[in-house]
């Protein structure tokens, strides 16, 4: 079988990889696998043996071999020190978890406010998702994200207080609610299926 770097002269000098991205036929599928599965260096993958990686989902026996080949050139590695995200502030992270809070109580004053048996099925949906976006919030700690969520959390809030102060809300206050809701929830989890 011919190694895909035979075609190399010997004289060819190669550059350590210093990341899983420097590795030649990785793509980023397998290197968020391979990083998933603690093998974010290429000094730890080098460590590791073929069947080890070949568990790996995406990596195959033939994948993992060819890798660590490739690898095996390499005598050290000097790999890039990870970046530090700064972390948010302990005053951030409290008026966030104190807004959360207060925005949970809103959404329980909100289904008892709207007698159940003139709820519609979308507002329910979209409080469901709201919920579930606000507690993915504990998971996030950089600056920047926490001030975002903070400013989603209080507008959420601010729109709730307006639902509330309806005697009833009707068909339309409550479409009009579950849209306003949806945003936040997509504001604050990017990732949400819609």
């Amino acid at each position: 079988m011919r190694k895909p770097d035979d075609k190399r002269n010997s004289s060819e000098q190669l550059a350590t990889p210093r990341t899983l991205a420097d590795i030649p036929r990785l793509g980023p599928i397998r290197i968020r696998a391979l990083t998933k599965a603690g093998y974010d260096t290429p000094s730890k993958i080098k460590a590791a043996s073929v069947t080890d990686l070949a568990q790996i989902n995406g990596m195959s026996e033939i994948k993992a071999q060819q890798t660590l080949d490739y690898l095996a050139q390499f005598a050290e590695f000097v790999e890039e020190a990870p970046v530090q995200k700064p972390a948010a502030s302990p005053q951030l992270s409290s008026a966030l978890s104190l807004e959360v809070i207060a925005l949970l109580r809103r959404i329980v004053l909100l289904l008892i406010h709207v007698p159940a048996d003139t709820m519609r099925g979308r507002l329910v949906r979209e409080v469901e998702r709201l919920a579930d976006a606000v507690a993915k919030l504990s998971q996030v700690s950089e600056p920047e994200a926490v001030s975002v969520s903070l400013l989603v959390v209080q507008d959420i809030s601010r729109q709730i207080d307006f639902a509330l102060s309806a005697s009833k809300p009707g068909k339309k206050a409550q479409a009009e609610l579950a849209e306003i809701l949806l945003t936040a929830s997509m504001k604050l989890s990017p990732d949400v299926v819609v």
